[in-house]
């Protein structure tokens, strides 16, 4: 992906990264509630551009944030778009202790 900037953004977060720093992160902060992330599997992918790739990026960036400071749903189905669909969470596990977390190069203050 090309950054606004102009560098090229090939892989900003590693697995590496997600292992050894986010998840320690996020166990050390949820400790207190006794509750332990584990990751089950790691996949990089590229975003999916179809045809209103560009308008999907322009409206997630530019999504802000309201008086009570709740982002934009709208921007939802615009971050479900750019990830392949047999990557989704199915319904089957929606609900559950499972948790899908989606890393996408910065598109905005709100996602």
């Amino acid at each position: 992906m090309l950054h606004p900037s102009g560098v090229s953004v090939d892989s900003w977060v590693t697995p590496n990264n997600v292992r050894e720093t986010f998840v320690s992160e996020m166990n050390a902060i949820w400790s207190q509630a006794k509750i332990k992330w584990v990751i089950k599997s790691i996949i990089e992918e590229d975003v999916v551009k179809n045809d209103t790739y560009q308008q999907a990026i322009n409206c997630i960036a530019n999504c802000g944030r309201n008086s009570d400071g709740e982002s934009n749903p709208n921007r939802i189905p615009l971050l479900y778009s750019l990830i392949h669909q047999q990557y989704r969470s199915k319904p089957d596990e929606l609900g559950k202790n499972l948790f899908q977390i989606y890393l996408f190069p910065f598109i905005g203050n709100t996602s």
